[in-house]
This record gives C-alpha cells, structure tokens and sequence, in this order.
C-alpha cells in the first residue's frame, strides 16, 4: 500500500479493524499495532524500534499520535 499521509493510513488501518470487530473477529491492541507496523515505510523505522522496545508498551493512540510528530519531523 502506498501511503498518502499516515492520518489517511491510520484511518484506512482503523476501518480495517472495525471491519474485523464487526463480524466478531476480536483484534487485539498487538494485532492493531502490527497492523499499522507492517505498511509503513523505511522513514518511520526508527519510531517502530521505539515503540516496540521492551518496556511499558504503548497504547494505540500514543503510537498513532508519534507517527504523526513523526511525519511532520519527515516532511521537513
């Protein structure tokens, strides 16, 4: 998938869970963040080593919200 902006893919990732959520297909939050992981590119290598490191994990939202900082500090 190419990716607009990562609001837009954010989003597209929500949809997709919801999808999933709507016909009874529980997904969990490490299942959402691979979700997201798996379709970013190169450029946001550095904030997936970040979030997945070992320590308190990160909610969906803290992770959504560094890959937006994160796109801005990008298209800079």
């Amino acid at each position: 998938m190419i990716i607009g902006s990562i609001l837009d893919y954010l989003l597209h990732v929500q949809t997709l869970v919801n999808v999933l959520t709507s016909i009874r297909e529980t997904v969990s939050n490490s299942e959402h963040l691979d979700l997201i992981f798996d379709g970013l590119p190169d450029e946001y290598e550095s904030s997936i080593s970040l979030v997945t490191c070992p320590f308190d994990p990160f909610t969906i939202d803290e992770v959504e919200t560094l890959l937006l900082v994160r796109e801005v500090h990008i298209d800079r």
